[in-house]
């Protein structure tokens, strides 16, 4: 295989923007997260990949559970706040304002125009990045917006 051309492929995936949240006992952790697909009707599954060697990974294993939210149109700001680890100040997660949701108790945040409430059911850990394959058990639609895709940005992760 030719890895140039492997990669100019792969670059020509399209991804949607979206922040993952979670929380297990005290810690949260927040991440901005680009490989994601819905994968089954019945049950409603969806897969997020996440690199096996972040922080969230291993609060994301803990938790059990994880908020997925989508990045609209136009918000790489919003998108480029969860390049970080999350630091978390006054009912906000670098600096973006959120609530706990009471039933789940994750970190939602309130800016979004929609998320998902997800339960993980299973991680293959294959490669550099785990995919965790969850059952969407609540859905929240807030506003009608089209989401900030990754080709968009400039920014490339792919390849």
């Amino acid at each position: 295989m030719d890895a140039a051309d492997s990669k100019k492929v792969l670059k020509m995936i399209p991804y949607g923007m979206f922040v993952c949240t979670t929380k297990s006992h005290d810690e949260i952790a927040a991440s901005t997260v680009t490989w994601v697909t819905q994968c089954s009707f019945k049950p409603p599954l969806l897969t997020v990949a996440i690199k096996a060697d972040t922080k969230i990974y291993d609060i994301l294993k803990a938790a059990g559970r994880f908020a997925l939210h989508v990045v609209p149109a136009g918000e790489k700001k919003l998108a480029s706040r969860f390049f970080r680890p999350a630091t978390v100040e006054e009912s906000r997660i670098n600096g973006v304002p959120f609530t706990m949701d009471n039933e789940y108790d994750l970190p939602i945040l309130d800016s979004t125009p929609a998320h998902l409430i997800c339960e993980i059911k299973r991680i293959p850990e294959i490669g550099d990045h785990h995919l965790f394959i969850a059952e969407i058990v609540d859905a929240v639609f807030r506003k009608e917006m089209e989401s900030l895709l990754l080709q968009d940005t400039g920014w490339r992760y792919s390849g």
